[in-house]
């Protein structure tokens, strides 16, 4: 085990540290995957029983060693960081982001230079506005954003830990999601945020499985307040585990979602007033209408001549539509680990933009579920990088179509035999490829 784990450290550290990955995109590919042959090696044994059951304290270890060693290492591949950075500084300040760009302020600042799009103002839910603020007051770096991000990976771990005993795996599974080379690139390496709501899902089965319903609203009401993806989820959990709370959960969530929603949105305003309310969606409502990157989906549908508009539409009625079906016909009982799993990859699949980043939350479920095509989809999604030199040299965002075919056409076909393998079984709810027997 700790051989595996020194060689995905190694090779991930030497691509991130390497100078300029982003250009020498090749060598990064391969690094890359060199961290991922191990990875695969670990799944194998955990799959086959060849891994040895570890002391908590040497386990809890070995999760963060990966994190803790690549946490110095430059955002080099994206710089969305740095607008969580800035803006999170803004509000110290007493200016709004999401009324003022960071193209209308020019100051001698490095993280202002390096925010991309500054053009536009704050995307981000005021939630996620308040966390970046409070880092920032207390230190306006890198590393305290990194710190951060370090605490909800241990938070992370242990609550994957926890799903695991009451699931009755071993907990070395754990390092499916503590060594997965994508969340240790795009979560310890580029620090981008979506380790947040990933661990707030996480908990929120937790807090399901222990019938702490109070818990379960807040923090899923908190993980949609950070990315609102997580609110595809209210309507799984909208049902309670008895027949007189059936849907008494989705009344709870909803008022929590909106309460934290108004509260945050009024302490914002108290800090720095908004020019206007609709600031809060002005560049949001952007990103929704104009966005596109690394979707299968959206660009088959495109090829076929429909309008942006009617595609964007359609898929996002096929999300609403499977998520809404669920919830109506999902028994009480029922395993939502599973369910949540298969509709977060969907809503990735039916996205416009798919960001190697997006990926993070369904990799927090590979210790959990482990599905091929999301080991797969893992690696791959390390692929759409290749427009990075290009861009950096020519400003040309250009995507390459055999990327988009390794990335999709095998992710699919594993989706196709993972969901096959779970019709074949009796039991809809039994493991998977990968599950440890």
């Amino acid at each position: 085990m700790v051989t595996i784990g020194s060689l995905i450290t190694l090779t991930l550290a030497t691509l991130l540290y390497l100078p300029h990955p982003h250009s020498h995109f090749a060598r990064s590919c391969c690094l890359y995957t060199g961290a991922f042959i191990p990875y695969l090696f670990l799944a194998w044994c955990l799959s086959s029983g060849r891994v040895k059951a570890l002391p908590r304290s040497a386990l809890g270890f070995l999760c963060g060693v990966p994190f803790f060693t690549l946490m110095f290492a430059p955002p080099s591949l994206s710089e969305d960081v740095f607008r969580y950075l800035w803006e999170g500084h803004l509000w110290g300040t007493g200016i709004n982001p999401y009324s003022t760009p960071p193209a209308e302020i020019l100051v001698d600042d490095p993280f202002r230079q390096r925010v991309n799009h500054p053009e536009l103002t704050a995307v981000y839910p005021p939630l996620l506005q308040i966390i970046t603020a409070s880092v920032m007051a207390a230190s306006y770096s890198l590393v305290a954003w990194k710190l951060l991000l370090a605490s909800v990976f241990a938070g992370g771990c242990w609550t994957i830990i926890q799903l695991l005993r009451s699931r009755g795996h071993i907990q070395e599974r754990v390092l499916l999601f503590a060594w997965n080379p994508l969340v240790l690139v795009e979560s310890s390496g580029m620090a981008h945020l979506d380790l947040l709501p990933a661990v707030t899902i996480l908990l929120a089965l937790l807090f399901w499985q222990r019938q702490r319903d109070s818990w379960l609203s807040f923090i899923l009401a908190s993980g949609a307040s950070i990315k609102v993806f997580p609110i595809l989820l209210v309507p799984l959990f909208s049902r309670g585990v008895t027949v007189k709370a059936h849907f008494t959960h989705g009344v709870s969530l909803l008022v929590c979602g909106a309460g934290l929603f108004i509260v945050s949105t009024l302490l914002l305003q108290a800090i720095a007033p908004f020019d206007s309310p609709l600031d809060l969606f002005k560049s949001l409502s952007l990103y929704a209408q104009s966005w596109e990157f690394n979707s299968p989906l959206y660009y088959g549908a495109l090829s076929l001549s429909f309008p942006k508009w009617i595609v964007r539409c359609v898929l996002s009625g096929v999300t609403v539509v499977a998520v809404i079906a669920c919830a109506l016909t999902i028994r009480p009982e029922s395993d939502r680990i599973k369910v949540c799993g298969w509709v977060i990859a969907l809503w990735l699949v039916c996205s416009p933009v798919i960001h190697p980043w997006y990926i993070v939350s369904l990799a927090a479920f590979l210790p959990l579920l482990a599905p091929l095509s999301w080991v797969y989809l893992s690696w791959g999604a390390y692929l759409s990088y290749s427009v990075l030199p290009d861009y950096v040299e020519y400003k040309v965002w250009h995507e390459s179509p055999e990327a988009l075919v390794l990335v999709w056409v095998p992710f699919f076909l594993l989706t196709a035999y993972d969901l096959w393998k779970v019709a074949a079984r009796k039991n809809p709810l039994s493991p998977l490829p990968l599950e440890a027997h």
